[in-house]
């Protein structure tokens, strides 16, 4: 009998539903389809609408089927869609000998653009007085943060339009 001590155990799902995602928008048939930036610009589509969901969908009551739940499916799809197929996007052309540094100055760029969305949401929301003002504030900083989806849309457009398919046609 041999002793498995020592190694990893194996996991009971072959892969995570967000490694399955990733997947789909990096190396699937969709990818090669459509390419890189029809992927980058669904994704930024999907988030953006998982935003304007929770705007339009905010009320005072809980309800959780109703008002969280659609735009947190949407979100977190549209994100992965859209950073995944972007990183693979602006590194693909890039020579080996500077992936390295090109990968960073990338991961740099997302980790500021994360600062700045964060920040202009919270000074988006202020400091409301009442739940009511708070409700207004929410759905204002969701707005905001659904034409910040859509600037990015217009980017990944742009992008498709300066380089094209990045698969085979």
């Amino acid at each position: 009998m041999r002793s498995n001590w020592g190694q990893a155990p194996r996991p009971v799902l072959p892969l995570r539903p967000a490694d399955q995602l990733d997947q789909l928008s990096t190396g699937s048939e969709v990818t090669h389809r459509f390419g890189s930036a029809a992927v980058v610009v669904t994704g930024c589509l999907l988030l953006a609408a998982g935003v304007v969901w929770w705007a339009v969908a905010a009320q005072f009551q809980p309800n959780y089927v109703w008002m969280l739940l659609p735009g947190a499916l949407l979100t977190p799809v549209g994100s992965i869609l859209g950073t995944t197929a972007l990183v693979g996007l602006v590194t693909k052309d890039l020579p080996t000998t500077s992936f390295a540094t090109g990968s960073a100055v990338n991961m740099m760029v997302r980790q500021v653009g994360l600062v700045i969305g964060v920040s202009v949401f919270i000074a988006a929301l202020g400091t409301p007085g009442s739940p009511a003002a708070a409700k207004d504030a929410f759905q204002h900083a969701w707005i905001i943060t659904a034409a910040i989806g859509g600037a990015a849309m217009l980017v990944g457009l742009l992008l498709h339009s300066r380089r094209g398919r990045t698969g085979p046609a």
